[in-house]
């Protein structure tokens, strides 16, 4: 992005797909696009429109159809919230200067300009929905200077009485929502925002379906929140839209509803071949992030497991993309 200007990309509306997605749409007076950019959490290339064999994804494969596949892409920095600020940016992570998951972006660079912020100067009526920008590299509001309305957190959102919000931010099972509550009410762990840290080395499954809704999950809820929103947003004609999508998944944990897992059938399953001693060279550190156990030590139906959580997790974002094209 270093080598686009705004500016260009305004004049010109080029059309980018890759692991973000711009869908563009024309606004009512005809005179600019609509703008739904679409970010989706720790997406490989496992798509179809990208090669993978294995993948369920006719949503994301009709936008790739119709759009700019960019086939050698490279993460600016392997870490959630300098990757985010790098793209939003336009600027490599030695410009932004955020490293780390705990900088803030304009605490280093104060008149940084964001892509979102760029269109609201241009006349453009920006609002976000999900995780755009890592919350811990960004003010309060998602980075207000962004926004033309307040950006939608996650937790802002509502759920159905039927099902309740997913506890903590991620299972809907009910016996892993039995099991957390137990463990809550018998340790007396407070239920602040801090209770998913403390539960983390006690009991956070990396994996859980059930048989309720999508929108019993956040993803779900958020993309039923975009859908709104891009119907709102159309009804103004005094000016276009640029309105930011963020998905969770497939970032562990590989939680979504059982039907998209019933779409990849654990027999079918099949772990990529991997030499013996494939890894020997690789230094501990790259193990050791957020994973109390070594890849290599977990069990082979275990990894099958996981991949097919993976997939479902995809499929179910699939999905979630079909709802926003749709509207």
């Amino acid at each position: 992005m270093d080598t686009i200007s705004f500016r260009k990309f305004y004049r010109k509306k080029i059309f980018l797909i890759c692991f973000f997605v711009l869908a563009l749409s024309r606004a009512q007076n005809n005179s600019s696009y609509n703008i739904v950019f679409i970010a989706v959490d720790d997406l490989k290339p496992t798509i179809k429109s990208f090669g993978d064999a294995i993948a369920i994804t006719p949503n994301i494969d009709f936008l790739a159809r119709k759009s700019t596949l960019f086939l050698n892409n490279h993460t600016q920095q392997a870490v959630c919230s300098p990757s985010r600020v790098s793209l939003l940016t336009g600027k490599r992570p030695d410009y932004t200067k955020v490293y780390d998951l705990k900088t803030k972006m304009r605490d280093k660079n104060p008149k940084i300009l964001t892509i979102p912020q760029y269109f609201k100067s241009m006349g453009y009526t920006t609002a976000g929905v999900g995780k755009i920008f890592d919350p811990r590299g960004v003010d309060k509001k998602s980075d207000a200077p962004s926004w033309s309305i307040p950006f939608i957190k996650p937790h802002q959102l509502s759920y159905s009485e039927a099902y309740g919000p997913p506890i903590l931010g991620d299972y809907q099972n009910e016996d892993i929502k039995a099991n957390i509550n137990t463990i809550v009410k018998k340790e007396r762990l407070s239920r602040n925002g801090t209770l998913g840290k403390t539960l983390k080395n006690k009991y956070k499954p990396p994996v859980s379906s059930s048989d309720k809704p999508d929108e019993a999950y956040a993803d779900g809820v958020i993309a039923a929140k975009a859908v709104e929103m891009i119907d709102q947003l159309s009804k103004n004609n005094k000016s276009p839209f640029f309105l930011a999508v963020g998905f969770f998944r497939p970032h562990t944990p590989f939680v979504a509803p059982k039907k998209y897992f019933d779409m990849y059938p654990l027999e079918d399953i099949r772990l990529p071949y991997a030499p013996k001693g494939d890894r020997d060279d690789v230094p501990t550190a790259a193990f050791a992030h957020n994973c109390p156990i070594p890849h290599y030590n977990l069990d082979q139906l275990t990894l099958r497991k996981s991949l097919q959580a993976y997939y479902a997790c995809v499929s179910f974002i699939d999905a979630q993309v079909g709802r926003l094209t749709a509207a």
